[in-house]
């Protein structure tokens, strides 16, 4: 096994993430031939190389949205016309996430649950399931799930690790009563994660503000949920409600990808500057000087 497989097998045994980066063709004069192989952790860091200079600092560049997306890409790349590289060959890349990807919490079994824990599981979400009663919360309902976490109390949080994957944390409450929905928003909506949504209606959401300014807390925790969660598809079926709320995290995902894309894009080459006019000097016969 190489340098660069034995780093990628402890980073996920750490369950720390990253992206494999391969050169997977090369043709003509380019910096690294074809097996070469770099990771890019999600600090930013490297292990390995391929070929250093303008291509691996564009590689660098694709890392955060290909972990925020976890869509594996395959880039064809001319040096001198992509990146401006003298050396002209061209290579092709394939850039490949590992470890675990966006992370959906996922509070309550109920229909509701299982019919989004298998269409977010199908977007590529790694979905934890949590809800005391055994009888709904098992891997017969739930074959799709990463993990079953007995609970959803908010006092046992700390167990699930959210803080510790903020970054990637996506959060459904869809429990049996009202008064433990509004118990894990004030617990975990102040942690910040990338998005926070919970079934309900338009009163529900009133009761939740009520609940949350009772307690003295900040209005704004109660304006970072998505409450009644779901893009607004319309439909009343546990599924066609599982579908909106599936939707919208799929359409945060992607939104939150572009986002980070276009902060490690590479500043695009500012235009010369125009030269200077230079002044007009009337003359004897400028009509200007002679009134």
């Amino acid at each position: 096994m190489s340098d660069v497989f034995r780093e990628v097998a402890r980073l996920r045994d750490a369950g720390e993430r990253g992206v494999l980066v391969v050169v997977v063709e090369s043709v003509g004069s380019t910096p690294a031939k074809a097996g070469a192989r770099m990771i890019v952790r999600s600090d930013g860091t490297t292990f390995g190389t391929v070929g250093g200079g303008a291509l691996e600092h564009h590689a660098i560049g694709l890392a955060p949205q290909v972990l925020a997306d976890g869509v594996p890409r395959l880039l064809p790349l001319h040096l001198a016309n992509d990146l401006a590289m003298s050396c002209g060959g061209q290579t092709t890349l394939f850039v490949e996430p590992f470890g675990a990807g966006s992370r959906l919490y996922l509070f309550g079994a109920g229909h509701i649950a299982v019919q989004v824990c298998e269409m977010a599981a199908r977007c590529g979400f790694t979905v934890v399931v949590c809800d005391e009663r055994e009888e709904l919360c098992n891997p017969t309902r739930f074959p799709r799930a990463a993990r079953l976490y007995g609970s959803t109390e908010a006092a046992g949080l700390e167990e699930l690790g959210i803080r510790d994957h903020l970054d990637q944390a996506y959060v459904v409450v869809v429990t049996h009563t009202h008064e433990r929905d509004f118990r894990l928003v004030r617990a975990i909506a102040p942690m910040g994660p990338v998005y926070m949504g919970m079934i309900g209606s338009k009163r529900k959401r009133r009761t939740l503000d009520k609940y949350l300014a009772d307690a003295g807390l900040d209005p704004s925790l109660g304006e970072a949920v998505r409450c009644p969660a779901g893009l607004g598809l319309g439909g009343d079926s546990p599924a066609e409600i599982a579908l909106d709320i599936t939707a919208e995290l799929v359409s945060v995902r992607s939104a939150r990808s572009a986002a980070l894309s276009a902060l490690s894009a590479p500043a695009a080459p500012s235009a010369p500057s125009a030269p200077a006019a230079k002044p007009v000097v009337p003359t004897d016969s400028d009509p200007a000087k002679n009134g």
